[in-house]
């Protein structure tokens, strides 16, 4: 995969953000077999996808990738995460059986089943603008670790 711009973005030791061109492996979760793949149009919404490093005029977009897969796991599964405010709000509200039938919800800070079994995790070196994926290979243990992770940081 030929790149036309690659860069770390990290925070140096006085806090402040340092860039590296060639960070060396990098780790990516996106749709299996192919993680690195880009997510066809088909799955946009509105002509958009939700990433948070995408262009909101669909101008660009971006392919994540983390120096760990923990960090790929933080940034994947951010949307998940209970906000402890909205859940307080949400304990007050009364919800009619009817509706609750009608239009049933995964409940908050869950992860669905659904949402693993699409996905798989991939390591690669990232020099030069290119990246190469030695002996690709996708982790297929990944489901396990998002599993894990999502325990640990307190989802599903």
């Amino acid at each position: 995969m030929r790149c036309r711009r690659i860069v770390e973005i990290t925070p140096d030791a006085t806090n402040r953000l340092a860039v590296r061109t060639d960070p060396g492996e990098v780790w990516r979760i996106g749709y299996g077999p192919e993680p690195w793949n880009w997510v066809d149009w088909a799955h946009a919404v509105n002509g958009r996808f939700n990433g948070r490093w995408d262009a909101l005029d669909s101008a660009y977009r971006t392919i994540y990738a983390g120096s760990t897969l923990f960090a790929c796991l933080v940034e994947v599964l951010a949307r998940f995460r209970l906000d402890p405010l909205f859940q307080a709000d949400m304990v007050g509200i009364d919800v009619d059986e009817a509706d609750a039938a009608l239009y049933s919800t995964v409940p908050i800070g869950i992860v669905d089943e659904a949402w693993l079994k699409v996905r798989s995790a991939s390591r690669a070196n990232l020099s030069g603008g290119v990246l190469r994926r030695r002996g690709f290979r996708n982790d297929r243990s990944a489901s396990s670790r998002v599993r894990r992770a999502c325990r640990w940081v307190g989802i599903g």
